[in-house]
């Protein structure tokens, strides 16, 4: 289930999206499926932010950290379109919904 994702907020109430990028999505799931389950992550934060309106009324965006470590690109499942992908509906989709974003132990190919 998605909401152990966010699992805590910041200081004044942004949930943070915690994805790990060589396991989440399941290896399993086709370049499609990758993108929607991201796409029910960020759904699923905008969700928390509505059932938190009352304790934290000025919220509107979520922090996303996305954890890199494990990924190579001769991993099973690393796919650079899914990437280019992810930030896309990121960054196109959701621009309203992103206060911050991090990414943590990444590779040198970043």
């Amino acid at each position: 289930h998605l909401s152990n994702y966010f699992h805590m907020t910041d200081k004044v109430g942004h949930p943070v999206c915690y994805l790990r990028f060589a396991r989440d999505p399941p290896k399993e799931f086709n370049a499609d499926e990758r993108v929607q389950f991201v796409t029910f992550a960020i759904e699923e934060g905008i969700r928390i932010i509505e059932l938190n309106k009352e304790k934290y009324p000025h919220i509107e965006k979520m922090i996303y950290i996305i954890d890199l470590s494990e990924f190579s690109l001769s991993a099973p499942g690393a796919d650079l379109g899914v990437s280019k992908q992810w930030a896309e509906l990121l960054s196109k989709m959701y621009p309203e919904r992103m206060y911050r974003a991090y990414l943590m132990n990444y590779p040198g190919i970043f």
